[in-house]
């Protein structure tokens, strides 16, 4: 109550009775809103229960303890042992399908009534055995509504010959397809390339484009100019802006060069400090080097020496891409995307070569930034705007597809002609697909022997020889509205639930769980139906 944990103290009276013809010697006091032997009420066991519908025991757990209720996952698990479910011999109309219980490894046998679509059962194993044991204590079903799978038809042959077997039509529309698709892969090559209305018999060579097009309305947002570069202080900002590499064989000889230069210096002011008296020409003599160049060592200072580490800022010629190089130094310190930078000098009026601001970019980058650029951070390949790409799935879409609409989105309608000219195979599987799709919507079962007739000689046998295996099956589908549709939606929520459960519950409470969250949506649902006061003692 109020969110906290609440105790209701009763006292219940005991009776002895005084017959002693009487097997009953003590007569208890019964409450009707709890059950003998129990430190819950039936209402707080319900509570409990509707929580744990959707939740693991663990989550339910927790969510329970923020309104008050202590119980623990363990508790949870043994009220959903109590529960009985009563088997439904009088079942008439089921789904059937396999559901996996450990993908790869363990699977069950999923069973649901085919008028409100709740959990039946949830047998252990997916062979033809497990589902007759079932079966044989079922013999009041008359329709069972199925996927293509042999031993489920097997069991239910041998079982129930007299009952009727509705293939689904999901199903054998997804054969027809992976079997269309297993075509395609023989008969098509994965990408087609077309050029003025012909199907090419080679693949086209690629050309590198800009990954950004500079006429793009992305850059609309950017707005730089070349002025001199500040920080926030106001102070310019003096950077390298000179396009040289200073990882190349030249600038690693001149920075080693440098070195020696700088030890050198250092060697000769020492020896200065040590000869006496101090000479100039004795110090050009014994270093070899000339006196002006001695004079000018001798008088150096520490920071003139260690300024020495850095290359000659010489002075810079004059190029067309001087306009452009303080935008590319801030685009780069704010944290632009190079190819966007690239893009939006050419939109600024560059018309020099686009190498040389590619290399700009990379050397600022590098430079003034410590970081290397992607050897294909500019470019990207493309095919010629002349040639049409049309990859082999879109195809087969389209094949698929009854909407005109979405051909035109494929960019196909122009080209669908020619592919199917130079690809027979195109209109023989279109056709296919078309004739088995209007036969299994339509209502005439008698025309899937037409079908079968027409194409029985066609790419699509392998599909056609599994129809007359399950010629019956498919004909009631097309003759009966029930479908085992419904059975996919079933196990995608069944799936949800196991994930749920974190793999603790066993097949047994597996099946409780299940079959208590898809009891929820029938319309005669009670919890307190579903908890039995003798189950629950």
């Amino acid at each position: 109550m109020h969110l906290k944990t609440t105790y209701l103290h009763v006292t219940a009276y005991k009776y002895k009775c005084l017959n002693d013809a009487c097997e009953t010697k003590v007569i208890m006091e019964t409450l009707n809103f709890a059950s003998a032997s129990q430190v819950r009420t039936t209402e707080l066991t319900s509570l409990i229960l509707a929580v744990s519908i959707f939740l693991s025991n663990e989550g339910a757990s927790k969510v329970l303890s923020l309104i008050g209720v202590k119980v623990s996952n363990d508790t949870i698990k043994r009220i959903y042992d109590k529960i009985i479910i009563d088997d439904e011999p009088n079942v008439e109309a089921i789904g059937i399908d396999d559901v996996a219980i450990r993908k790869g490894q363990t699977y069950a046998t999923a069973i649901y009534d085919l008028n409100d679509h709740h959990l039946i059962a949830l047998l252990d194993g997916r062979d033809a055995e497990t589902l007759k044991k079932w079966l044989k204590n079922h013999k009041k079903i008359k329709l069972i509504a199925r996927d293509r799978a042999s031993a489920y038809a097997k069991a239910i042959n041998e079982i129930l010959p007299e009952c009727t077997q509705v293939a689904d039509r999901f199903h054998l529309l997804q054969n027809l397809v992976q079997r269309l698709r297993d075509i395609f892969k023989v008969t098509l090559p994965k990408e087609i390339f077309i050029k003025n209305g012909q199907v090419l018999d080679y693949t086209p060579q690629q050309v590198n484009v800009l990954k950004i097009d500079p006429i793009s309305k992305a850059l609309d947002i950017y707005s730089y100019n070349n002025d001199t570069p500040v920080n926030e202080e106001g102070l310019i900002i003096i950077y390298d802006n000179k396009s040289r590499n200073l990882d190349n064989s030249q600038y690693k000889r001149q920075s080693e060069n440098r070195k020696i230069k700088q030890q050198l210096i250092r060697s000769i002011q020492s020896r200065w400090m040590e000869i006496e008296p101090q000479s100039i020409k004795l110090i050009a003599d014994e270093f070899s080097i000339g006196v002006l160049t001695a004079k000018k060592y001798i008088q150096m200072s520490e920071e003139d020496i260690k300024l020495l580490d850095q290359p000659t800022n010489y002075k810079k010629r004059k190029t067309v891409a001087d306009d452009y190089l303080n935008i590319i130094y801030k685009m780069l310190a704010d944290k632009i995307e190079p190819a966007i930078i690239l893009a939006y000098i050419i939109k600024m009026g560059y018309t020099g070569n686009i190498r040389t601001i590619q290399t700009y970019i990379e050397l600022f980058a590098k430079n003034n930034f410590n970081y290397k650029l992607q050897i294909n951070w500019a470019y990207k390949k493309e095919y010629p705007k002349d040639i049409t790409l049309i990859k082999r799935h879109k195809v087969l879409r389209y094949i698929l597809r009854k909407d005109s609409e979405e051909t035109k989105a494929d960019g196909l309608e122009k080209h669908i002609e020619a592919i199917k000219k130079r690809y027979d195979i195109v209109n023989v599987l279109k056709n296919a697909y078309y004739s088995f799709y209007t036969t299994l919507m339509g209502n005439d079962p008698n025309q899937l022997e037409t079908f079968i007739n027409d194409y029985e000689s066609s790419p699509i046998k392998g599909f056609i020889d599994g129809i007359k295996k399950d010629i019956s099956p498919v004909k009631n589908a097309i003759s009966h509205s029930e479908s085992s549709g419904f059975v996919e939606g079933n196990n995608n929520k069944f799936k949800l639930i196991k994930r749920i459960l974190y793999g603790r519950a066993n097949l047994v409470n597996l099946f409780k769980k299940c079959y208590v969250t898809f009891q929820v949506k029938c319309k005669d649902f009670s919890l307190q139906k579903l908890i039995k006061t003798n189950a629950l003692n």
